[in-house]
């Protein structure tokens, strides 16, 4: 039965992240074509010889756009993986807490089990939505690029000179990494993991305050669940940023790329014990309110 669940979760999702994904897709597209042949209009114009007050207007034009565009492309893609995020959250609210909750909770299933399943789609669909963002701006940003033949010249001269860097640098750098082998492979998996947690703890922190805005009031639940993720994220903001402040000595006992791997590691490694501790303890307390505090009158 929990497949079925998280079947209909990720189908029932897939209608909004499908057309999210095709969107980015068009704009990512239209917006590299664009940015490339502006790109290259503003290099031949900064490169002409004679300039007519018309081509000024019209370089200034396109320096504005390609500029303003840019700013647009970056807040759009920043903007998608929220947009999901919340598209996620309204999925949760209508199954578990609106009238859908009858059904969802009638179902010859589990809570955690229900909760997995929410968990689950959902963080597939912010994952895949958020991969899709970043390289839909790498994209852009390096396509857009590309149309300026002083950088497109340079893409091609890298590749000619880094192998022509001096063994002496190659030495130093092999050997600060193998020095810390270990602690780069550690780094890049627990960066990897905290991804994750981050991602999980979010969705949890989200589930819980969503529910427990439809448990404390039979009328009006939306606002008082609206309600209550906005104080669950400003609780989460004041936490992060104490916890910051917290970890920052640990970035002035750097020495070497030694101590520098070494103290992303235990910053991770705390990062991941805290964060991971706080959605454990969201998911018990989500639970034990589906258990005993339901709310569906």
């Amino acid at each position: 039965m929990f497949t079925k669940l998280l079947k209909y979760d990720m189908r029932s999702l897939k209608k909004t992240g499908v057309p999210i994904l095709i969107s980015l897709l068009a704009f990512t597209v239209l917006a590299t074509v664009i940015g490339y042949f502006l790109m290259g209009y503003l290099d031949s114009s900064f490169n002409s010889t004679t300039t007519t007050d018309l081509q000024g207007i019209l370089t200034t034009f396109a320096s504005l756009f390609f500029f303003l565009g840019l700013m647009l492309s970056i807040v759009l893609f920043s903007v998608a993986s929220t947009v999901m995020l919340v598209l996620v959250c309204v999925h949760f609210y209508k199954n578990t807490v609106s009238d859908e909750g009858y059904l969802t909770f009638t179902l010859p299933v589990k809570t955690s089990e229900i909760i997995f399943s929410k968990l689950l789609s959902g963080f597939t669909w912010t994952s895949v939505i958020t991969i899709a963002s970043v390289i839909g701006m790498v994209v852009v940003f390096f396509g857009s690029m590309l149309g300026n033949g002083a950088v497109s010249d340079a893409f091609g001269e890298l590749g000619e000179v880094l192998p022509m860097v001096p063994d002496a640098v190659k030495e130093l750098l092999m050997e600060e990494l193998n020095g810390a082998i270990l602690g780069v492979i550690l780094l890049i998996v627990q960066g990897v993991f905290s991804l994750i947690v981050m991602s999980v703890f979010n969705l949890l922190l989200m589930y819980t305050a969503i529910f427990f805005g439809g448990v404390i009031t039979k009328k009006n639940k939306g606002i008082a669940a609206v309600g209550c993720v906005i104080g669950a994220n400003t609780l989460l903001s004041l936490f992060s940023s104490i916890f910051s402040m917290v970890l920052m000595p640990l970035m002035f006992t750097i020495n070497s790329f030694g101590d520098m791997v070494t103290s992303n590691n235990i910053t991770l490694f705390v990062t991941n014990l805290v964060y991971g501790g706080v959605a454990v303890g969201c998911y018990f307390l989500l639970k034990h309110m589906m258990d005993k505090k339901l709310n569906l009158n």
